[in-house]
């Protein structure tokens, strides 16, 4: 028997383990370690991505299973990282399989660069906003998170930041997501190391690290393969990430690993291949990250701080203030929202989230003139303005509602064009 054939042996032993609580729907990856499968549950109609891997008690089964665990718990990561539902072992043709049911998303980012319906690869010289920058936040994001508690994802590339929506029309409407933690480890601390002498610093010691197994290691940082290495590796694969979305686009995937390669090397004058020629800042941080030296690159934080002044970590101190909203499907019940970054993906992500529907169509339904009406919401601005003043607008009962479709629809035109900032805000009703 070829491989073609265990392949399809595998797949319909699978298939049939989980025909009793899932429609499987093909294959949608494989790695060394585990294939990825598309499959619709029974019992809800949603469709996931389960992971199957066969279950061998390895560590880094167990990391990945922790660090999506922990991620899951943290309010701040479900914009930035694949959401986890749950985990279970499986008898698959004689085999124990560990199985992980995850978010289901469109597809990876490299796939998307060279794929995308809408833009072609012609995608990274999208304006307003700038592609790399709309993206690379929201990497910057996941990462700042992850960090935060302690753990690295070692293996950061293209394919593994994930498109959560199926065809953005506009670069504002696409969410990315950190995927694939079967690398991922917690680096912890033993204490502080002590020197006598007088005016030495005490630095806190590391555990030591294993060398990482190997990723997609072209990505990764040359410390990854010793046992001494921090956070900074996941920044040096980022750097790379940065430099994929920001350089002048190409049709011929092949030809990317090779540039790759080169730049890895010194090859490449990053001036002149990104798109941006001109932004200081673009060309700076990429060379950064891309620093061999560890100490020399910036952490996921100073990078943000560096690329976006403006924004700010949900990790730090003070976190902005979180408004309250309702949010529904059609003909549904409320739900119970809460929004801290005031953007179209962060809305979206909160909805989603919040209904278990993957949105086509926001609207705000509101009172105007008497009349119940749905606004659409479209971008940045109309959640800056839908947002401008409901906190206090809240403590007097008039709450921000949100309903989502699953399919775009035809709106009345008149609609579109009434204005975000006249919309006056709406008591929920008294069963919610």
């Amino acid at each position: 028997m070829d491989t073609t054939d265990n392949e399809e042996a595998l797949y319909a032993e699978f298939e049939k383990a989980l025909s009793k609580d899932y429609q499987i729907d093909g294959r949608l990856g494989k790695g060394a370690y585990g294939q990825v499968f598309k499959a619709k549950c029974r019992k809800d109609g949603k469709t996931y991505a389960i992971k199957m891997l066969t279950a061998n008690n390895d560590r880094y089964q167990t990391r990945e299973l922790e660090a999506l665990i922990k991620l899951n718990l943290l309010e701040e990561s479900k914009r930035n990282f694949i959401e986890y539902f749950k985990a279970w072992f499986l008898e698959v043709g004689n085999v124990q399989k560990l199985c992980i049911q995850m978010e289901l998303c469109w597809g990876d980012l490299k796939s998307f660069v060279f794929k995308n319906r809408q833009f072609g690869p012609q995608v990274t010289q999208a304006q307003d906003p700038q592609f790399y920058q709309h993206v690379f936040q929201q990497i910057l994001n996941g990462l700042v998170v992850i960090h935060s508690i302690g753990w690295v994802h070692r293996d950061i590339h293209p394919g593994n930041i994930l498109i959560v929506n199926s065809n953005p029309q506009r670069i504002s409407d696409i969410h990315v997501k950190i995927g694939d933690f079967g690398l991922a480890r917690c680096i912890g601390y033993k204490g502080i190391q002590f020197n006598v002498s007088c005016g030495k610093t005490l630095h806190p010691q590391l555990e030591q690290c294993t060398p990482a197994r190997e990723g997609d290691s072209i990505y990764s940082a040359p410390e990854l393969f010793t046992t001494t290495y921090d956070e900074k590796v996941d920044l040096y694969s980022a750097g790379a990430v940065l430099y994929f979305i920001s350089r002048y686009p190409e049709e011929n995937e092949n030809k990317w690993i090779t540039e790759l390669k080169n730049l890895i090397q010194g090859k490449v004058d990053i001036n002149e291949s990104l798109v941006y020629k001109d932004d200081k800042k673009l060309c700076s941080l990429i060379k950064d990250l891309r620093r061999r030296n560890p100490n020399e690159r910036p952490s996921a934080s100073d990078a943000k701080k560096y690329m976006f002044p403006e924004a700010k970590d949900s990790t730090d101190g003070k976190k902005a203030q979180k408004i309250k909203f309702f949010a529904r499907k059609e003909n549904e019940d409320l739900r119970t929202c809460s929004l801290g970054e005031f953007t179209f993906s962060a809305l979206k992500a909160e909805v989603e989230r919040r209904t278990r529907v993957k949105a086509s169509q926001l609207r705000q339904e509101d009172m105007i003139n008497c009349e119940k009406m749905r606004i659409v919401i479209d971008d940045d601005e109309d959640v800056e303005k839908i947002f401008e003043n409901a906190a206090q607008k809240a403590q007097e009962g008039r709450y921000v509602v949100v309903v989502v479709t699953e399919k775009a629809e035809e709106y009345n035109t008149e609609t579109r064009q009434i204005s975000s900032g006249d919309i006056m805000m709406q008591s929920p009703p008294d069963t919610v």
